[in-house]
């Protein structure tokens, strides 16, 4: 059969090539998929089989929109399949829509770890997270018996990071300690996460720090362990997360570090597994009590939902009231502000109007008074010039007589 893979942040040429030349199956993104149906590279009209991996995912309001588009793209008779490990009822419901007659198949309890799985909780500190790791990555990858096997057959661990700069952060922690890494996360290239997985795989490198982007459809052979640096904000990811390891028969241990910070994210994960994670204990270890359902804290009943952000779009309406009350309050407020400050400026202007009337008041006046003053000048001029004209004829009269 051949095979074809079509995703982004990838030149598309080369897919494009290699569609041309034909395939029996298109493994892709729904994006990527779409952008080469609408160029004209992919034709759908003879597909049999749509097959939907990490089914909640794909079906998440994220891809929902592309996959419809997908599934009016495709022929009428063929056959969808739907894989996941975990499915949310509100996704389940979104599927059932999809899907004509559906058959269920479960081949382990859902949102279940697989038993071949050995699961570790460790309480203790924020500031103790990284010697807590470096010290048992020391033991077990930087060991000399591990070194001396074959790259392939060496030890290796995957560590979960909830942020992207906690991820980087990390990996420069470790390489300064002596621990060759290597960090996958979504500001890394599409080339520079390949790049890093085929070293990850073929034992170049034995550590991968990594967010939640390495959680799903990431297939290594017989990886060893898994470390959960930060619980995940999604108790699903959880279940994801440490399936990594213990898998095709193999068996494998996770490694998960609590702190008193993440007890809310601790309990969104047993309440989803329905049990409680066995707890270990180290020389940094510290005493924590779980959270219990009596507490009667709704936050914590509802931890398996998203976010804070999500839970508090489910206040209630007696919130929402408070909130338009609120927002009424600095309307008026600002209206009564906007009014103020239009009063002031009709204010000024009206000053400014009357100091310009006073002012061209002024200006007729000193006009006027500079008028009678040249007519004062004028008359006092005549008077000089009389007086002056008689004083001449009265002394050439004197001048005359003698």
């Amino acid at each position: 059969h051949r095979i074809v893979c079509l995703y982004g942040g990838a030149i598309k040429g080369a897919q494009i090539t290699h569609l041309r030349k034909g395939a029996d199956i298109v493994v892709a993104t729904p994006g990527r998929l779409l952008d080469l149906y609408d160029g004209g590279f992919v034709k759908l009209s003879s597909v049999e089989y749509f097959v939907l991996d990490e089914a909640d995912r794909m079906l998440d309001m994220g891809f929902i929109h592309d996959i419809r588009k997908i599934d009016e793209l495709l022929p009428g008779t063929r056959q969808m399949i739907m894989f996941s490990a975990t499915m949310d009822k509100s996704v389940e419901n979104l599927a059932n829509q999809m899907l004509k007659d559906p058959v269920r198949i479960e081949v382990t309890p859902q949102n279940n770890a697989a038993d071949t799985v050995e699961q570790h909780l460790i309480f203790t500190k924020g500031e103790h997270k990284d010697t807590i790791i470096i010290q048992f990555l020391k033991r077990e990858i930087n060991s000399p018996e591990n070194k001396k096997l074959p790259r392939k057959e060496r030890k290796n661990a995957i560590i979960f990071a909830r942020t992207k700069k906690g991820a980087e952060r990390l990996d420069k922690t470790l390489r300064k300690n002596g621990l060759q890494s290597v960090a996958i996360h979504g500001d890394k290239t599409q080339g520079q996460r390949k790049d890093a997985l085929d070293r990850f795989r073929t034992g170049q490198i034995q550590i991968l720090v990594a967010t939640d982007v390495a959680a799903r459809g990431l297939d290594i052979p017989k990886l060893n362990y898994v470390f959960n640096y930060d619980l995940p904000m999604e108790p699903d990811n959880y279940i994801h997360r440490i399936g990594r390891t213990g898998r095709a028969g193999e068996s494998g241990q996770a490694f998960t570090l609590c702190c008193e910070d993440e007890l809310s994210l601790l309990f969104a994960v047993e309440s989803l597994l329905g049990t409680e994670i066995p707890e270990m204990e180290t020389e940094w270890s510290v005493k924590l009590k779980r959270l219990k359902k009596s507490s009667g804290n709704r936050d914590r009943r509802n931890g398996n939902k998203r976010d804070d952000h999500k839970r508090n779009a489910h206040k209630g309406k007696k919130n929402q009231r408070n909130d338009r009350r609120k927002l009424e309050n600095i309307r008026k407020q600002n209206d009564e502000i906007g009014n103020a400050f239009l009063e002031n400026a009709d204010g000024r202007k009206d000053s400014q109007k009357s100091r310009a009337s006073q002012h061209k008041e002024s200006g007729h006046r000193k006009n006027s008074n500079k008028e009678q003053m040249l007519d004062q000048s004028r008359q006092t001029q005549k008077k000089n010039q009389k007086k002056y004209h008689v004083d001449r004829q009265s002394i050439h009269r004197k001048r005359k007589k003698y």
